[in-house]
């Protein structure tokens, strides 16, 4: 258990990686590519435990989180507001408030809430259903939820606005049901690497196989994106995160088997670990509370004399491993003695 444990962290703590190296090189296709593997590499390692007797609570591990830093953001900008004069247009803040009673608060905060919702679902169907049932529902539902997301896209384009009466959790619930599919590849990656227990090398081909193949199509896919018009208007998305085409969500696929079979060869990191552990921090901050803003300033300042995209990336990636990396571990020492072990 403590090994599957290790690799479930390695996978979110991979998760983390792709949303900050994403949002910072987020002009760039590298940055592109990653924000493809977020939500499935997460999904990938939440369901990757799926199948244990001993069961986590991701209510408290998600979206008690979700629902306090939404509140601690929302009072943020309340105090920003009133702290600015000059007749302060108050639209903003009501978007704010509006997006945290709708449960759809903007940045990356949103992803822990669909996280645990989604693992929710899973658990219920996976206990009531059986792998079979659960593997057509998770399917069935994830092109539901593709197809929703595509239908109030365009619905809001032509000036049909459903406001907030499919809203509330409703928002969370939609996406959490494409998340369904991701986390079911998690779990069967799970059986498929104890099946393997004893095949080192079967295990270690397959893992960079198929993760040499999440990485080629997502290239290929944006190569062809960039030069093919056609191409372009079929396989594209507004959304990084979820409601992308077929082609990027196989690439997801291949990198959460990828992914497993890789770091359940390696048994144990524990930098990748403890950023899995306590991934609830980055995912919270790093846009909400203007970490990425803040790291995109300094970075912009050292290099103001440089046109050098490269090492303003570099710098704003560091700035926020450190911003980060400080918030993560004293969010692990509060768990220990005030939140106790989730």
């Amino acid at each position: 258990m403590e090994r599957k444990n290790a690799v479930m962290n390695m996978m979110l703590g991979l998760g983390t990686i792709f949303l900050i190296v994403s949002l910072a090189l987020k002009n760039t296709v590298a940055g592109e590519a990653m924000a493809r593997l977020v939500v499935p590499v997460l999904c990938g390692g939440l369901g990757y435990l799926m199948g244990e007797k001993k069961k986590k609570s991701f209510g408290k591990k998600y979206i008690l989180p979700y629902f306090a830093f939404a509140l601690l953001y929302t009072v943020m900008i309340a105090i920003l507001f009133f702290a600015r004069k000059n007749g302060y247009d108050g639209t903003n803040l009501q978007i704010h408030v509006w997006q945290f009673a709708n449960c759809n608060i903007e940045g990356c905060l949103w992803i822990l809430l669909d996280l645990g919702v989604a693992a929710g679902i899973y658990r219920v169907l996976r206990r009531a259903t059986g792998t079979v049932c659960t593997a057509v529902l998770s399917i069935v539902f994830h092109i539901a939820a593709c197809l929703m997301t595509g239908l109030f896209s365009k619905a809001s384009a032509v000036g049909i606005n459903f406001g907030g009466y499919i809203l509330l959790l409703g928002v969370a619930l939609w996406r959490a049901m494409s998340y369904l599919l991701f986390l079911w590849i998690g779990d069967m990656a799970a059986k498929a690497t104890a099946s393997l227990a004893k095949k080192l090398g079967k295990k270690i081909l397959l893992g960079f196989v198929f993760t040499i193949a999440a990485v080629a199509i997502l290239i290929v896919t944006l190569n062809l994106k960039n030069r093919v018009p056609y191409f372009r208007t079929y396989f594209d998305t507004k959304s990084l995160f979820f409601g992308a085409a077929g082609i990027y969500q196989l690439a997801g696929i291949c990198m959460i088997i990828g992914g497993t079979f890789i770091f359940d060869w390696i048994g144990k990191m524990s930098l990748l670990e403890f950023i899995g552990e306590n991934m609830v921090v980055p995912i919270a901050t790093i846009s909400n509370f203007y970490v990425l803003t803040l790291a995109e300033k300094l970075a912009q300042k050292i290099f103001i004399l440089f046109d050098n995209n490269f090492l303003t990336a570099l710098t704003e990636i560091v700035v926020i491993v450190v911003i980060e990396g400080a918030g993560m571990f004293i969010f692990a020492l509060l768990k220990k003695k005030v939140w106790k072990e989730v």
